[in-house]
Formats: C-alpha cells, structure tokens, sequence
C-alpha cells in the first residue's frame, strides 16, 4: 500500500490524520452496511408480496367458479343440477335467491339438514327425483350421526315460506312448508363418486371436477373410474386425499390443472367414511 506523508509533517501527526480518516471510513462503511441491509430487507418484502399478488392472480386466473359451487350440488341421471345448502347461510341463499317455480324442493325431518333443489325438477323423471332425494339424505346430518338410511320428503316451491305463523319464529336458514309433501323412505346413505366433464352441461371449458351423487347418475355421466362413499372411520380429509390420489393420474393425463384438494373435500358429507 502506498501512503502519502507530508514532507514537512511528522510522522505522529501524518499517523493522527489517517487514524481519524479511517475513523470516518469505518461509520460511512457500517452506515453503507445498514443501508444495505434495510434495502435488501425491503426488496425481500417486495418481492413476496409480488410473489403472493402473482399466485392469487393465477390462482384467480384459472378458471370461472360457477354459481352452485358456493353449494353441495350435484348432476342427475338426465342432467338436472342438484344444489343443497351447506349451513344456514346457503339453506337461506338457496330459498330467497335460487328457488324458482319449476324446481323441487327435498329436505328431512332431521335438525341440521340441508335445504336441496332439483333444478327444472317439475319436468324431471322418477329417477332424477329420487337422485335428489338421495343427495338430501346424504347431505343432512344424518351421516355425521352414523344413520343408515332417513326418510326425506319433497315439496313444491309455492308450499315453502319464509312467513312465520303468529307468535313463531323463524331461525335463519329455516322456512315454513305448508301442503301435503311427497315421501322417499329410507334411502340409503351412501353416494358413487367420480369425475365429470362440466362442460357437458354447462357454457364453458373443459373442466374435470369431483362429482359425488346416486349411483345411477354417476354411472351415466362420469368420466372414469367409480368409487363407492359409504359410512366408515376415515376422516373428511382423509378421504378427500384419497380420492385425490385416486383420479391423479387421470387428472395429469388429461391436464385437469385446475384441481385442488378442496374441489375433492367439497363434494363430500360431513362426518365419517370409507371408500371403495
């Protein structure tokens, strides 16, 4: 290293004048270093939040949900859409937004059921009718108790009401049934599931989705493999997992990136079961 001296300085005042330079140095570099620090830290926060803005775009971007998804729904053997409420929430969506005059409405006497609609259920065939029957009994709280099998009636949208008798109150979620309903007994709980082609029935891409439902339908319209849902010891997302790594090579092979395991683990009762 080459140092500068003044030529009339001595040598303690020419070693004084460094050592304060060196002094001012090393706070300019620990300066330099913490600038650093605070910048890289900041770009680091930056970029995660680029990053997280960029999957939920792509997230967001893959595809359209549609309006039943909000919903259990199903398909019946001849193509009605089946939707069944999820809570009290979408019991009471399903009554207020969705029930139109040509659908029929299923439900049980059990606390906790789900409020379900045939759609274009007027015009539908025995077979269809007893899918949603089917569906109604399966999404109630009847599988989580561990029945075999429930009775469920169905009624006609005009026999609903959401206008309590004098002195009654209404919970949400809840509705009043006026008239005669028509009886399905003991239907069995259990459910076929498999993959369906969406697209089939409904304006839009091709899209695999998990398609839980009566026997009958799923037979009809699925797109692979049938398994059997039956009352069991296996956890809800224990069994979702399961059939997601069921239909995963069917999935891969036919690039149905849009499935999650929630697609899988909304198609399934409330409860406890087994797959076959």
């Amino acid at each position: 290293m080459d140092i500068e001296i003044g030529l009339y300085d001595s040598v303690y005042k020419s070693a004084q004048e460094y050592y304060l330079s060196s002094k001012k140095n090393k706070k300019k570099s620990e300066s330099a270093l913490v600038a650093r620090a605070d910048l890289e830290k900041k770009l680091r926060t930056e970029n995660a939040k680029s990053s997280i803005t960029k999957e939920k775009s792509i997230a967001k971007a893959k595809r359209t949900m549609f309006w039943f998804e909000k919903f259990y729904w199903s398909i019946s053997t001849n193509g009605h859409l089946i939707v069944a409420g999820r809570d009290s929430t979408t019991n009471e969506l399903l009554i207020k937004k969705y029930l139109e005059k040509d659908d029929v409405a299923f439900h049980t006497n059990i606390q906790g059921a789900a409020f379900v609609l045939l759609k274009g259920g007027s015009k539908a065939k025995e077979v269809d009718l007893n899918d949603a029957a089917l569906f109604a009994g399966c999404f109630s709280k009847a599988w989580k108790e561990g029945f075999g099998s429930i009775d469920v009636y169905s009624i006609s949208p005009d026999q609903v009401s959401k206008t309590p008798g004098p002195g009654e109150y209404l919970p949400k979620g809840s509705f009043v049934i006026r008239g005669e309903r028509k009886w399905y007994k003991s239907m069995d709980l259990r459910l076929s599931f498999s993959l369906l082609d969406i697209s089939k029935f409904f304006e839009s891409e091709k899209i695999y989705l998990p398609f839980s439902g009566s026997e009958s339908a799923v037979k009809k319209n699925a797109k692979t493999e049938i398994l059997q849902v039956l009352q069991g010891r296996l956890k809800k997302g224990d069994a979702a997992k399961k059939l997601n790594s069921k239909f995963f090579g069917f999935l891969k092979t036919n690039d149905a990136k849009y499935l999650t395991l929630d697609d899988f683990v909304k198609q399934l009762p409330s409860g406890n079961m087994e797959i076959r």
